[in-house]
């Protein structure tokens, strides 16, 4: 990660905490940035056209199995887009509960970012400042060379041993 070009026009870089905080931002980002998003306005023959393309496509992959599609798109409307990403989300995966309530037994723990500070300690702040602090500070995680956990999470971190 250190040696990458942070510079190339032709790579979309996203961080992971601000894809989760926001997929829907995220991935109208990525489509966009891919050329295949379709923003313009969804009227009703536009909409018959996509279920009727649509349909072509479920009924080949269903009679001849995995085939390429016959009728592919070039873009994909923002609309349906987002409604893809809504039947995605956390609260769907994770049986209904919101994103932030952990169940340290399901493959969807907590669906949130930034839990990591709940189980770092100063410890390894101190081995992770020696092998890649001037990383964290050339992408902007940390601005100072010095930095430390917030305060408010050393009771928490001495309340664990």
């Amino acid at each position: 990660m250190d040696s990458w070009d942070y510079e190339r026009p032709d790579v979309l870089e996203l961080k992971q905490e601000q894809f989760t905080k926001d997929p829907y931002r995220g991935f109208l980002e990525v489509f966009r940035f891919l050329g295949v998003l379709d923003e313009s306005h969804y009227n009703k023959q536009r909409w018959l056209s996509y279920l009727l393309r649509s349909a072509l496509n479920i009924t080949s992959l269903k009679s001849s199995g995995l085939q390429p599609l016959r009728a592919p798109f070039d873009s994909i409307p923002g609309e349906r887009l987002l409604g893809v990403i809504y039947d995605n989300r956390f609260e769907t995966f994770s049986e209904g509960r919101d994103k932030g309530e952990e169940n340290v037994k399901s493959h969807y723990r907590k669906g949130a970012g930034g839990d990591w500070i709940n189980h770092f300690e100063p410890v390894h702040v101190e081995v992770f400042k020696r092998r890649w602090n001037a990383l964290v500070l050339k992408l902007g995680y940390e601005s100072n060379p010095d930095w430390s956990l917030p305060a408010s999470n050393a009771p928490a971190a001495s309340a664990r041993r």
